[in-house]
């Protein structure tokens, strides 16, 4: 994985990758949180990469980009789940969340959620 972040630094699923990999250590470096915002910023339509950099940027205290990103999943009208779920953190986060319970929940993000949608699936 290494390697091919070296061949393909800006791949958002290596970034993606990598990122998931620091979360099993310790706390992430702001680097390492930084590769979850790359993997939005190059993989824009994934939601699972919208939602881990909603959490990184949250995480960062970087309130207007956590923002933009969760307004991202609740503008997306093919996924009421991923809209719930970024209308529910943004309730949290006017409130106040401890930076241990964002890790906590980027640690939790399953990257691949068993009802995931691709944008090509004609919902047959």
């Amino acid at each position: 994985m290494i390697q091919a972040a070296i061949l393909e630094p800006d791949a958002p699923g290596i970034s993606y990758a990598l990122f998931r990999v620091e979360l099993l250590g310790t706390v992430p470096t702001e680097r390492s949180v930084a590769r979850a915002i790359n993997a939005w910023h190059h993989g824009y339509d994934v939601p699972a990469f919208t939602r881990m950099a909603a959490l990184a940027h949250a995480w960062l205290g970087e309130a207007s980009d956590a923002y933009q990103a969760f307004n991202t999943l609740i503008r997306d009208g093919r996924n009421p789940e991923n809209a719930a779920w970024a209308t529910s953190w943004l309730a949290r986060l006017e409130k106040g969340v401890p930076q241990d319970e964002l890790l906590t929940a980027m640690r939790g993000e399953n990257p691949a959620p068993h009802r995931f949608k691709s944008w090509t699936s004609d919902g047959r």
